[in-house]
């Protein structure tokens, strides 16, 4: 079951308000001026650093784009070429070598609005240990009024020096310092115009290179809320300007976010002091009085069935309008008047029938068996859908026909049976003819042939095949090859056999090994009474011993064709 929850009032602290942006989002350098020029070192060591002249875009500045990927020179770490949330930011310095400076200048007016200078920069610096402090690359933000005067705590200043400076990271002969944010507080020259310049200065000695990616924009130095109203617990988050090196509030927290549980009217306090110094002089204090908020949104969401929308633990999960009212501790009330639709699952109903060992797939379900199924099918950013089968698995199995061998003119009975399920409508099929549901099942074959069947079940529902193979054998006399004269009535004669094709016996003589004839029956039929050897020799009518004696049989078939057999019996005890 999915739960949608309504975070009331979120402020969206720190996003930034495009009309106060001095940045380079707009892709150009508009407001902004380039200038720069070179930097030298006497043989005595001392710099001279020669009068700036203005530039354009090119080697010494580059608008960059939030697509444009990362820093090339350090790969340690990913250093982006923009600030991040920001569509442009500007790259200033020499990224060949040093011997140059370069600046970037702009001017604004400070504004109840725009009192906080938020300056956010990527510094890449190229240190020589042979070279003093003077000589080595340098970055550098300051700020002034109109008249010139430095704005107080207005600065923020990194000089490559001996040990490796606070906040930054080496990489070979590189020292880096990944982006970083710091403000300024201009609150006290509010309706003033001021005056900002960026410098990036590279190497005075051995063009040891230096540069920086930087944006700034313009925002109101206050405290904010994270949320309009206290959460379920009383508690409220309190936010800070980012920017700043420390961070402290009324109730001890150091960090730029600190957690009360205030009443109306309290007032939460914050001291701020930038990253330019640690001199008290520097710090910002901010305020913020806790007021009594009434406030009222409209909500419009859509959910699925089974799903609740949650108001401030009150769950809703049915069509409709609704209204609710949270008070939390005198501080806020908040309505939320909530437009709410419920979609209700696609669903479709199905009957299937199997057969035997089919198989029927929804989705991910495979069905084998015979039931009723529901099945959830989830959609992607769609509500889910119900299919509920109803699924018969009908059992169906023919019985196997078995080869068979006839000998001329036998009869064939064509026979279908299920061993499995009921029997419906069938068709036997063979090379000269077929027949369906066969109601006359008996046949004389003449020729071999393959018969093939295919049957339904009772139903309909189920089909099979099966086939069987049928050899005509030509028409034979056959004779065993001994017998028992012992009156035990197991095999106590001898007695030819043949099929229906024989017409006639023409005659059956039996002889001992000298060629006495000890039996003779002629003209008779294989289905008369008596036409076999008892054992019994004709002469003596005495039963003859054991031994081997010896037979010969004349016949005629239907189709007039002469039959002789000649050949031996053994006569047993």
């Amino acid at each position: 079951m999915c739960v949608f929850s309504l975070l009331l009032g979120l402020s969206g602290y720190g996003q930034t308000d495009n009309s106060n942006n001095i940045g380079f989002d707009n892709g150009s350098i508009s407001g902004w001026s380039l200038s720069g020029g070179t930097i030298r070192r006497l043989n005595d060591g001392s710099v001279v650093i020669d009068p700036e002249q203005a530039r354009s875009l090119g080697q010494f500045f580059e608008i960059t784009s939030n697509t444009g990927g990362n820093d090339p020179k350090i790969t340690s770490e990913q250093i982006p070429k923009t600030y991040k949330g920001s569509v442009n930011s500007i790259r200033v310095g020499n990224i060949v070598d040093g011997g140059t400076y370069q600046k970037i200048k702009t001017s604004f007016l400070v504004t109840q609005t725009k009192n906080l200078f938020q300056y956010h920069f990527a510094i890449i610096l190229q240190n020589a240990s042979s070279h003093s402090t003077a000589q080595k690359p340098s970055f550098k933000i300051n700020i002034k009024n109109a008249s010139g005067a430095n704005v107080t705590c207005g600065d923020f200043n990194v000089q490559l020096e001996t040990s490796l400076s606070n906040g930054f990271k080496k990489q070979g002969d590189l020292e880096y310092r990944n982006w970083t944010t710091g403000s300024i507080d201009l609150r006290q020259y509010i309706g003033q115009q001021l005056n900002v310049e960026v410098l990036v200065q590279g190497c005075a000695g051995n063009r040891h290179l230096g540069y920086a990616y930087f944006d700034a924009e313009l925002l109101k130095t206050e405290i904010k809320t994270a949320s309009v109203c206290p959460a379920p617990d009383g508690s409220m988050i309190f936010m800070a300007p980012e920017g700043f090196e420390k961070y402290t509030w009324d109730n001890g927290n150091t960090q730029r976010g600190a957690s009360y549980k205030p009443n109306v009217n309290q007032t939460v306090n914050v001291t701020l002091v930038p990253f330019s110094s640690l001199n008290a002089a520097c710090g910002v204090n901010l305020s913020y009085k806790v007021p009594y908020t009434n406030v009222s949104s409209q909500q419009t969401s859509k959910i699925c069935e089974g799903e609740k929308f949650i108001i401030d633990n009150t769950p809703y999960a049915s069509t409709g309008v609704f209204s609710k009212t949270i008070s939390r501790f005198g501080v806020c009330d908040s309505t939320v008047n909530l437009n709410l639709v419920v979609t209700p699952f696609a669903r479709l109903s199905l009957g299937s029938n199997l057969c035997n060992s089919e198989t029927l797939k929804i989705n991910d379900t495979t069905i084998k068996t015979s039931g009723l199924y529901k099945i959830r099918i989830k959609r992607p950013d769609k509500c889910d859908s119900i299919v509920t089968a109803n699924v018969t698995i009908e059992k169906f199995k023919l019985q196997n026909s078995p080869n068979i061998n006839l000998v001329e003119d036998e009869e064939l009975i064509l026979d279908a049976k299920a061993t499995e399920g009921t029997l419906g409508d069938y068709t036997w099929k063979w090379a000269k003819g077929s027949c369906q549901n066969c109601p006359n099942k008996s046949m004389v074959p003449t020729e071999s042939d393959t018969y093939y069947l295919n049957a339904k079940s009772l139903s309909g529902n189920c089909s099979q095949n099966t086939s069987f193979k049928l050899r005509v054998l030509p028409c034979s006399i056959f004779m065993p090859t001994a017998f028992s004269p012992n009156n035990d009535s197991i095999n106590d004669y001898l007695k030819i056999e043949g099929g229906k094709c024989i017409q006639e016996i023409s005659k059956m003589v039996i002889y001992n090994r000298w060629g006495d004839q000890l039996y003779y029956k002629n003209k008779f039929k294989l289905s008369d009474a008596g036409h076999y050897w008892t054992g019994v020799n004709g002469n003596t009518l005495q039963t003859v011993q054991p031994g081997l004696y010896y037979y010969s049989v004349v016949g005629t078939t239907n189709k007039g064709k002469s039959l002789v057999k000649n050949g031996s019996v053994l006569v047993l005890k």
